[in-house]
């Protein structure tokens, strides 16, 4: 009997082909696959505790992109209290989602249960291939 993810769940992540779990690091925000070398399937990571990952909805984040730009000036205490009021209302609707079911083309988030940052993915210009992403922990 199989179950629908629901949003609130705790997930973690195995590379089946590669026998490895994907991980973070709160120390640094780096994320790693630890791919075992004898090519045989490990059923437990070695430390459960950083391969835990949240399902959450998209939050929003335009008032910290303006604040974000926005350097100095008049407005950006205002642009700080609006930034305070997106995390309120991401937190209340996260709450109010909290048990419903991901359904295939929802957006989702990632939350790293050990820090409480995003896997967020960027792209970067890599010294061997220009195709290459980057998958970091960033704050929501």
């Amino acid at each position: 009997m199989s179950r629908t993810a629901k949003l609130g769940d705790i997930i973690t992540l195995h590379h089946p082909s590669l026998f490895g779990w994907i991980y973070a690091s709160g120390l640094d925000g780096s994320v790693y696959l630890d791919a075992l070398s004898n090519g045989k399937t490990c059923p437990v990571p070695p430390n459960l505790h950083d391969c835990r990952f949240r399902l959450h909805h998209q939050y929003r984040y335009a008032a910290l992109k303006a604040y974000k730009k926005s350097g100095t000036g008049d407005n950006v205490e205002l642009l700080r209290l609006q930034v305070l009021e997106e995390a309120k209302h991401n937190q209340v609707d996260m709450a109010e989602a909290q048990g419903k079911d991901v359904a295939y083309g929802d957006v989702i988030q990632l939350e790293h249960v050990a820090t409480g940052k995003f896997l967020v993915v960027k792209k970067l210009l890599a010294h061997t291939e220009r195709s290459y992403y980057c998958i970091l922990l960033e704050d929501g």
